[in-house]
């Protein structure tokens, strides 16, 4: 076990990277990532420039070493730079009059394809490009809470709501849903 280098931490999730750090999304008012090497216990943290509650869910680290998250009370999601060392925010949208709340538009959990496309679930379904700085918003799939991403490019995504799982296939660019056979699984 590790302590947590200050208060207010809501540890998340925790991922690896190529490496063997670990990274720590921060959910809450911290508003932070955490660095973790498991050799010497050390930790570096790395704050969001997000004002207010950003409520960080997902810390992901990329093939290039830069790490993606998710702000989940504010529709961003962000990118740790390894070369700078400081996070940009990307903002989504927010469905109109429905601005700064979560059913408008959140993000939860992220997986970033062998593209380098970042998906994300949470209202809607959401896939960022990088080189574009644009989202691509999955209306139909309009709150998800897990996602991963295959090799092949194909995306799987849970849609507890309506009791669902869902496959968006990379060669067809279609969504295809199941329903599960156990009500309110």
């Amino acid at each position: 076990e590790y302590d947590m280098p200050g208060p207010g931490r809501m540890p998340f999730s925790a991922a690896p990277d190529k490496d063997g750090n670990v990274w720590i999304p921060n959910f809450g008012v911290a508003n932070k990532i955490t660095r973790l090497d498991p050799k010497t216990g050390a930790m570096t943290d790395f704050t969001a420039p997000n004002i207010g509650t950003a409520g960080i869910h997902s810390a992901v680290p990329a093939a290039d070493g830069s790490v993606w998250f998710t702000e989940q009370a504010t529709n961003k999601i962000g990118r740790w730079d390894p070369a700078t060392q400081k996070i940009t925010e990307y903002q989504d949208d927010y469905l109109p009059g429905k601005e700064g709340i979560t059913s408008g538009g959140s993000k939860h959990t992220l997986r970033i394809d062998p593209s380098g496309k970042v998906w994300s679930t949470g209202s809607p379904l959401t896939r960022f490009d990088p080189e574009t700085g644009k989202f691509t918003r999955f209306m139909e799939i309009s709150n998800t809470y897990d996602v991963e991403t295959l090799s092949n490019g194909d995306v799987w995504f849970t849609e507890p709501g309506p009791n669902k799982i869902g496959r968006y296939d990379a060669k067809t660019m279609k969504i295809t849903q199941w329903t599960l056979p156990t009500a309110h699984a």
